[in-house]
C-alpha cells in the first residue's frame, strides 16, 4: 500500500469560549507529554485516510493511501500499531497496521460492518463494533466472540484499566424503558458478563473514553440539544459538564497523563481536533484548514 507523507507545522490557538473548568483560552494549558503523538481521520486527500501527529499538532503525517475511506484509528498500548476501519474492500471491516502506515492488513470478514476499534491494556485484544454488537477478538483477527444483544444498538466501545469494556447502548433498562430508550453507558466485563448500566436520563450519552488510571470517563450528551463534552467518575457518579458554547464537539479523549482531553469540533463549517485541560479550560485548536479532522486518539 502507498504512503503518501505530508508534514505541515501548527501552533495553538485559543479560543474565545467559555468552558465549566475554569474558562477556554484563560487557564494555563498543560503542555502536551514528550514524544506525545495523535492519529486521527481527515479528508485532506478528497477522502478519508489516517494521519498522525505531535502532541501540539505539528508534524502532520498521512499513514493511508486509497480510494476509500480508512476512519476510527487506534493506537496500540506501546503505540507500534493503529487499528482502524476502512470499507476499501467493499463494506467497513477492521484493519490493523504498523504506526509507520506500513503493513496494512485486513483483521475482520464479518457479514455486518466492523467499525470502532479499541485495544486492551495490554495490547492483545481488540474490541469494535460489528453490525449492532459489541463484538472481542485477539489482534490478529482470531477467537472473534459477540458480547451484546445485537437486538439492542450498541457503540463506541473502549477498553479500560483494569480489562473491562464501557459503550454506549439503547438497551431497554428499568430507568431506560422501551420505547423511548436513549443512549446510556454501560460497562461489562471482557468475557461478557458483569453488566451495568452507568449512566440514565433523558438525554443520549456517547462517545466514552476512559481515563489512563480508570478512575473518570469523559464522554459525549445531547441533554441541551446538541452534543457537549462531560466527565464523571468511572460509576457513573459526579457528572460534570466540562464545554459550554460550544455545539457539535465530539469523540472526546484523554491524553496519555490524563491532564488533557482531545476531541473534535464543528467551530465553521468543518470538524478539527482540539484540546484543553482535563478540567475544561484552555481549549485551543490543534488542526486549522478546510478540510475535516477528526476522531483523534492520543499516546
Amino acid at each position: 500500500m502507498r504512503r503518501a507523507a505530508t508534514a505541515l507545522g501548527l501552533c495553538l490557538v485559543s479560543l474565545p469560549f467559555s468552558g465549566c473548568g475554569g474558562g477556554a483560552g484563560t487557564g494555563s494549558p498543560v503542555p502536551p507529554r514528550v514524544g506525545e503523538r495523535i492519529v486521527f481521520q481527515s479528508d485532506k486527500s478528497g477522502n478519508f485516510d489516517i494521519w498522525v501527529m505531535n502532541g501540539n499538532g505539528t508534524g502532520q503525517l498521512r499513514l493511508t493511501s486509497n480510494a476509500a475511506n480508512d476512519v476510527n484509528p487506534a493506537f496500540s498500548p506501546d503505540r507500534s500499531r493503529i487499528a482502524f476501519s476502512s470499507d476499501r474492500d467493499g463494506q467497513e471491516e477492521i484493519y490493523i497496521m504498523n504506526a509507520d502506515g506500513s503493513g496494512q492488513t485486513r483483521l475482520t470478514t464479518d457479514a455486518a460492518s466492523s467499525e470502532a476499534p479499541s485495544f486492551s491494556p495490554d495490547g492483545t485484544k481488540i474490541v469494535f463494533k460489528s453490525g449492532n454488537g459489541i463484538t472481542l477478538m485477539n489482534a490478529d483477527g482470531s477467537n472473534v466472540q459477540v458480547l451484546t444483544d445485537v437486538a439492542s444498538f450498541n457503540l463506541n466501545p473502549v477498553f479500560a484499566r483494569g480489562g473491562h469494556i464501557v459503550f454506549a447502548s439503547n438497551l431497554p433498562t428499568p430507568t431506560n424503558p422501551a420505547p423511548n430508550n436513549k443512549l446510556q453507558l454501560f460497562r461489562i466485563n471482557a468475557e461478557g458478563s458483569g453488566l451495568a448500566q452507568l449512566t440514565t436520563g433523558a438525554s443520549n450519552h456517547t462517545q466514552p473514553s476512559v481515563s489512563p488510571n480508570g478512575q473518570r470517563i469523559v464522554f459525549t450528551d445531547d441533554r441541551d440539544g446538541s452534543f457537549a463534552i462531560f466527565v464523571m467518575n468511572a460509576d457513573g457518579t459526579g457528572e460534570q459538564r466540562l464545554t459550554s458554547g460550544l455545539s457539535g464537539n465530539s469523540h472526546p479523549v484523554f491524553s496519555p497523563d490524563g491532564q488533557r482531553i482531545i476531541f473534535d469540533f464543528n467551530r465553521a463549517g468543518n470538524y478539527d481536533i482540539y484540546t484543553m485541560n482535563a478540567d475544561g479550560s484552555a481549549i485551543a485548536s490543534l488542526t486549522s484548514d478546510a478540510a475535516t479532522e477528526r476522531l483523534p486518539n492520543v499516546r
